[in-house]
Formats: C-alpha cells, structure tokens, sequence
C-alpha cells in the first residue's frame, strides 16, 4: 500500500513539472533530475530502483527525451538527456547501461574550460531493442528495430535493425531472424 501511494505521488509531482506521463508509468524510487517539461512516457513502462534519468537545458533548449509504451528501465541504468533521446515501444535496458545524447568539449586550450561545453546529437533507439547490462550508447547513434545491444558493449555508430552488436567498440556479430 505505501509502495503503492510513494508510485502515485512521484507521478503526481513529475505532471505537476510538466511531464508527459501515463497512468500506469511506475518506478521503483525517485529517479528524476532536471526539466520535467521535457519528459514524455507512454503506457506500461517501468523504472527499476537506482534508476537516473535527467533531462536537462542546453543553449536555451530544454532537452527532450521521449519514451514509448512498454518501456523497462533495470537497476541503476542512466538516460542522460541534453538534446534528444527518442526510445521506441517494447525497449528494454539492461542493469548499469548508460544511454547520453552529448558528451563533453574538450578542445578548449585552458584546464578550467575543459569539459564545461557540450557537443550533442540526438539518440534515436526503435522498438523492440534490447540493451544488455552495462552497454554504453554515445550521441549520435541511431539503433534500428529489433537490434540486440551485447552487455558491456560501447556503440558509436549507428545499428541497423535486427543485428546484434557486441565488443569496444560494438560491431555486428550477427543479424536476428
């Protein structure tokens, strides 16, 4: 009943920022960082404990992450939004996976400077994926239908639907059905 009550009341709070959330959206603790404006969840998704997802302003812009229905986040996975992460329907996304649309300036000539600017691209992910526990998904990448992402895989590229990647960096080691 009170894990119940604790569901319903994060719900509340993340609509009452602006999120786009269903009905049935359910973590298992409080997850969220950020602009809450820019969130959108479909039906019947899922947040494990540990989770963190924060949407976040770049130049102006408020980041914007938006995620299909049948959605399952597992323990202590990061969605890290500064652009644009669209997550299609049925994903599923392993334990310690880590998914970014930016990553960080380094070129400025200065120690302090370094890292304070962010270069983003935004992060497409289609239905039916799977990423494996601990895979890492940098900016940029576009992961087609059906894909499957090997544990501790590193994508810096896009995937073409159905194949399954694996290795630092992820190549296809084979292609579903």
């Amino acid at each position: 009943m009170i894990a119940k009550l604790a569901r319903e009341w994060r719900r509340q709070r993340l609509r009452r920022a602006g999120a786009k959330i269903a009905s049935d959206f359910q973590s298992a603790s409080d997850f969220f960082a950020g602009e809450a404006r820019g969130f959108t969840c479909g039906r019947e998704a899922w947040l494990a404990s540990g989770v963190r997802v924060m949407v976040r302003s770049q130049g102006g812009k408020t980041g914007q992450l938006v995620i299909g229905n049948r959605f399952y986040m597992n323990h202590y996975a990061v969605l890290d939004c500064h652009h644009q992460i669209f997550i299609g329907d049925h994903v599923r996304v392993g334990p310690f996976a880590y998914i970014a649309d930016f990553d960080h300036d380094i070129s400025a000539s200065t120690g302090s400077e370094i890292g304070s600017a962010k270069v983003c691209a935004s992060v497409r992910i289609g239905s039916h994926v799977w990423i494996g526990a601990h895979a890492i998904v940098l900016k940029g990448v576009t992961i087609g239908n059906g894909a499957v992402i090997a544990a501790g895989a590193v994508l810096t590229s896009d995937v073409p639907a159905m194949a399954i990647m694996a290795g630092v960096p992820a190549k296809i080691i084979k292609k579903r059905g």
